[in-house]
């Protein structure tokens, strides 16, 4: 029986993801866009909140 695919718990996507997210968020700063810095806020929540729970679950 084939084991469930599982997100690796290793933490550079996480690092990058965050990095991404600190991106869009300086862009958006840069810009003046609201739409890119709720964006950009929204990429550091995920990565740093809802992925990892997700990978810490599915364990």
């Amino acid at each position: 029986m084939p084991s469930e695919p599982t997100l690796d718990p290793d933490i550079g996507p996480y690092i990058l993801l965050f990095a991404a997210g600190f991106g869009i968020g300086v862009l958006g700063h840069i810009f003046g866009s609201k739409t890119l810095i709720a964006t950009g806020i929204a990429v550091i929540y995920c990565s740093i909140v809802f992925i990892p729970l997700y990978v810490y679950l599915q364990q």
